[in-house]
């Protein structure tokens, strides 16, 4: 904690300095009432795809946690956390727009159980098979926000043999599908893919984030027993 202090203090000096730091950023999510494990999104507003090759996402402390920077459909920076253990995280991000520095940080509290230190040293080596059956794939993406390689592998996934349903998350879905955009938005944000068991109401076997070519998606069908 005292290293998040000492680095906070560092950064609100340069805030500070008006001459040196211009440009506005901030990191845009929830800061408390966080789980462990939780997957939590921050926008980096302010910051422009343009800005993206001299900007540098930093953490602190840098174990049992992941920190994922990308950019969403439209265009807008952002940055995925979670963390194994409860504590304080830093995340900053630091840029330099029209050639003035940008600076912008957020402490998080992660509340709730870590992992066990001393696990089972003789665990079950045969953990539960993959339902058995057939698969089908539920893609949930905007409409809008699709750039030709996703138009193309989504193209690519329709005129495979497996079957398929690719559907906007902001209209209305089908009642069958309404279970799987809800595992969705429990679990991750859209753009996302759908692996269950192919029929009526079938068990949900993988839920992940789009890929954005069709070698990546085809590969993650494949590991979750669909046949292409």
């Amino acid at each position: 904690m005292s290293r998040i202090l000492s680095l906070s203090i560092t950064m609100l000096a340069m805030l500070l300095a008006p001459s040196i730091l211009l440009s506005q950023i901030s990191l845009v999510g929830p800061t408390k009432n966080i789980e462990v494990g939780e997957i939590v999104d921050y926008e980096v507003a302010g910051l422009g795809e343009d800005d993206l090759p001299a900007s540098k996402v930093t953490h602190f402390p840098r174990d049992k946690v992941r920190v994922k920077p990308y950019l969403t459909w439209g265009k807008m920076p952002m940055i995925e956390f979670s963390a194994r253990q409860p504590g304080k995280y830093l995340i900053s991000v630091a840029s330099c727009i029209n050639g003035k520095l940008a600076y912008a940080e957020v402490v998080i509290t992660v509340e709730g159980q870590g992992p066990d230190p001393s696990p089972d040293p003789d665990p079950d080596p045969d953990p539960d098979p993959p339902p058995p059956g057939k698969r089908k794939i539920i893609v949930f993406a905007e409409t809008g926000s699709r750039t030709t390689n996703v138009a193309q592998m989504l193209m690519s996934l329709r005129s495979s043999s497996i079957p398929s349903l690719i559907l906007d998350p902001n209209h209305v879905v089908p009642p069958e599908v309404a279970k799987y955009r809800k595992a969705v938005e429990d679990g991750i944000s859209f753009p996302a893919v759908v692996v269950a068991v192919d029929e009526p109401d079938g068990k949900i076997i993988h839920i992940g984030r789009l890929p954005d070519n069709w070698p990546d998606l085809k590969a993650a069908i494949e590991k979750h027993g669909g046949v292409l």
